[in-house]
């Protein structure tokens, strides 16, 4: 039996004891189980094929750790993590049958590198305790994108899943709109609920129209960029180019503390923030046409060096890529809140726009005045507007109302946006009707018909001396009763007077409802459905991708049922742990990929040799 040693709280090494007094250590024995299970969720977790067990390099890793193990083969895992997906299926069925609210989907289509399309089903809602969940329900092979081949497998998820209650489905471009229809009356034949019969179930993905009119505002300026990209990969491969590059800053007076990205093309944010880093250095790229004549000779497969007019260019696409950029970061966080972010980034971006649109700029004017056209029709307040979006915005007590007619007020006129305003209070009473409805609010332990009741028997009596205190005590019960009544009717109301609360970073809106379940008892329950609504279909991991999410090989490779446990497995284990939660544009994994060159680092003579060599 292998053993270790189990160290007192606070005590970390051998050299923390205190041998004077009592020694508490506990032995741990080995279990052959739990290391085996504690492998397989590694694996599945970090992404990594099967067979990586077979690896010598791991495997000697495991036999200096633990010589007792037993390592699993490739055939091992992949049972492993077959069973693991039955078993975690039961709980999270488990879980969801106990959950009263309603579900929230997005559905999304992959490609494997052997050109079969899968259907990924992911389902997003809040528990009782306010947690947001984010789970992948299915995974599956689809002959096609159209209607029918979506929404059968997609009714049999649901059924699967013993789904009935769904508030919206948010799906990604590749679908196509015959889907949501179709989806809407087969639930309604299978006695599926949706909030008001489905009017508002359909989304369209935000981040997949972002990188559409960033791609196709990037095509235009396909030469620009590519000219700045060349002369980035010179730099990167040239250890001479680079140490004279160098110079250049220097000679300029640029700062040396920056870095120089070279894109990974396939992600649009790896480019834009090549085009910002490189910007900086406009001056010094233009010294180094005369410094550095094999940088001439270098670029002029591709059109040569970036002139006046490219940087001119690449500068104004810039700041809509900034903006863009920062605005998916926000909704592919995969674990915070998305409906009532949008709201915020998406009126940022219009009022941006308008402000540009009337630039002297031309070619800011010209590119804004495009980009507005696009996101309108998106955004159409004049019938492609799902309310349901303004609703998660009221839902935010640092926002309600106020806040929608202050944007709406700087972006359209004054008809326009008090139309909508008065659409959304009609939807805002409607839902809040429908919702008292299904959640009406807890008896006392004697109801109001106890009390009239009680009243009655007690005014027969009569013959007690201290029956008329008693008879006052409970008109007392009743009228604050009818109160209490009144003031439900008007707890929407009530939300909507209350003081704003302030808009602190950081201000956790699930757990501000949490708290704030009793004194909106209702309301806190539309509140659950409402803001676990997405705005996006994909994770941080594809959310710049211009290619679309394609399967690797080694899961294209796999059966179907083996990837579909693996893919849910993965998405349920790192949901648990909140694994993956990116924080913000400075992580590395944005910049997967790319390559980086901190010049700082890059030695003064010519002898310097370049790490991408």
């Amino acid at each position: 039996m292998a053993v270790g040693i189990q160290f007192e709280d606070g005590l970390d090494t051998m050299e923390d004891l205190d041998f004077e007094g009592d020694l508490d250590m506990e032995p741990v024995e080995f279990d052959q189980e739990k290391c085996r299970d504690g492998l397989l969720k590694m694996i599945i977790i970090d992404g990594l094929p099967f067979t990586s067990v077979e690896k010598p390099g791991l495997q000697n890793l495991l036999k200096v750790m633990q010589p007792q193990f037993e390592i699993p083969s490739a055939e091992d895992v992949e049972r492993d993590c077959i069973q693991l997906f039955e078993e975690e299926k039961e709980k999270l069925k488990s879980m969801l049958s106990s959950n009263l609210q309603m579900v929230s989907l997005t559905i999304d289509t992959w490609t494997s590198i052997e050109d079969m399309t899968y259907l990924c089903v992911t389902a997003h809602f809040i528990d009782e305790g306010w947690d947001l969940h984010k789970k992948i329900l299915s995974f599956g092979v689809i002959p096609d994108r159209e209607g029918e081949s979506i929404g059968e497998p997609l009714k049999e998820c649901l059924k699967d899943w013993g789904i009935v209650k769904i508030s919206t489905i948010t799906v990604d471009k590749s679908i196509a709109d015959s889907t949501i229809p179709y989806l809407v009356r087969s639930i309604s034949d299978w006695n599926g609920n949706t909030i008001l019969k489905g009017e508002c179930m359909h989304l369209r993905c935000f981040v997949d129209l972002l990188n559409s009119i960033v791609c196709d505002e990037m095509k235009k300026l396909d030469s620009s960029i590519g000219k700045i990209r060349a002369s980035c990969r010179y730099l990167m491969s040239s250890s001479t180019g680079l140490a004279s590059f160098k110079r250049c800053v220097q000679l300029e007076n640029l700062p040396t503390n920056q870095i120089l990205i070279l894109d990974l093309p396939t992600n649009w944010n790896t480019t834009y923030l090549m085009l910002e880093a490189a910007e900086k250095f406009e001056k010094a790229f233009t010294r180094l046409e005369s410094d550095d004549p094999s940088y001439l000779s270098a670029l002029e497969t591709d059109g040569g060096p970036p002139n006046y007019d490219d940087w001119n260019q690449v500068r104004i696409l810039v700041k809509l890529l900034k903006i863009f950029h920062d605005t998916i970061l926000a909704f592919s966080r995969s674990w915070h809140v998305t409906a009532d972010i949008f709201f915020r980034h998406l009126y940022q971006a219009l009022y941006t726009l308008s402000k540009w649109m009337e630039s002297d700029d031309l070619g800011l004017q010209r590119m804004a005045t495009n980009v507005k056209t696009e996101v309108d029709k998106y955004w159409d307040i004049n019938g492609n507007l799902n309310y349901l979006l303004l609703v998660a915005v009221v839902l935010n007590p640092r926002y309600k109302l106020e806040y929608i007619e202050f944007c709406f007020s700087h972006v359209y006129g004054p008809d326009e946006y008090k139309e909508i305003l008065k659409n959304l209070i009609d939807l805002l009473e409607e839902l809040f009707a429908k919702y008292e409805a299904l959640y009406p609010f807890p008896p006392d332990a004697c109801d109001a018909g106890d009390l009239s009741s009680h009243v009655t028997s007690q005014s027969q009596v009569g013959h007690d001396d201290n029956s008329e205190n008693v008879n006052l005590l409970d008109k007392f019960k009743l009228r604050v009763k009818g109160k209490r009544t009144g003031l439900i009717k008007n707890e929407l109301d009530r939300y909507l007077n209350d003081d704003l609360e302030d808009g602190f970073n950081g201000f956790d809106i699930l757990g501000w409802w949490r708290g704030n379940t009793t004194k909106y008892y209702v309301l806190s329950r539309m509140a659950r459905d409402i803001l676990a609504i997405p705005v996006s279909t994909v994770s941080l991991e594809y959310a710049f991708n211009t290619e679309g999410r394609v399967l690797d090989e080694f899961r294209s490779l796999l059966s179907d049922t083996t990837a579909e446990a693996l893919i849910c497995v993965q998405s349920w284990l790192k949901s648990s742990t909140k694994v993956g939660d990116s924080q913000g544009p400075e992580d590395e994994a944005e910049l997967s990929g790319a390559g980086i060159i901190r010049l700082e680092e890059v030695e003064d003579d010519d002898e310097y040799q370049s790490p991408w060599q």
